[in-house]
């Protein structure tokens, strides 16, 4: 087995149970609300990382 079958094995280990939360609380809507509002943060604070006239 090389190191990207062990990473491969590891992540799946590691995101099955965010991806069962996920399934889990789908269809809540405060979820989605706060989904939105961290991509929203991150696309912000990047975008202002990124700029070029500060």
């Amino acid at each position: 087995m090389n190191i990207f079958e062990k990473l491969y094995k590891w992540l799946e280990k590691v995101i099955e149970p965010l991806r069962e939360f996920i399934f889990e609380h789908h269809n809540n809507p405060v979820f989605w609300i706060v989904i939105f509002v961290v991509a929203i943060l991150l696309f912000w604070f990047t975008y202002d990382a990124l700029r070029k006239e500060k």
